[in-house]
């Protein structure tokens, strides 16, 4: 196969859906949108789900480069976020609907914060203004 035909061949694939862990002792297939929170300790990852925590020696670039395009946003340096899973914001805190929370410093909370507003972009606003003013409407 000539490189047009296999670079042209890589540029047409899709984006992979899982994501596979393959230690020592564990070998696992995880789904991406299941993914909550990718930390890094050391040399070692931590991709944690709502329901498990798996662990390998990996560098964050060589994951993050499969998340690309999707909802997951690199917060620091050692650690990737997926907006998809965040419930909210609040003061240094970022909960998540499984009940996991991730604790940062001044700087890297509020760039969070300006990602996550930009996310929530793509979702319809509600406010109860807009519910009042569509209930008048209907009443006219």
């Amino acid at each position: 196969m000539s490189k047009e035909m296999k670079d042209l061949h890589i540029k047409g694939r899709e984006r992979p859906e899982y994501i596979s862990i393959v230690t020592g002792s564990k070998c696992a297939k995880i789904k991406i949108e299941d993914i909550e929170i990718i930390e890094q300790e050391g040399r070692k990852i931590h991709i944690v789900t709502a329901d498990k925590d798996y662990s390998l020696y990996a560098t964050m670039n060589s994951i993050a480069v499969h998340l690309e395009g999707r909802s997951f946003y690199r917060a620091m340096k050692g650690l990737i976020v997926n907006f998809n899973h965040v419930k909210d914001i609040e003061g240094f805190y970022v909960n998540f609907f499984s009940g996991q929370c991730v604790t940062m410093g001044r700087n890297n909370i509020a760039k969070t914060k300006m990602a996550f507003k930009q996310y929530l972009k793509q979702y319809p606003p509600f406010t109860s203004w807009e519910a009042f003013a569509r209930v008048a409407e209907k009443d006219k």
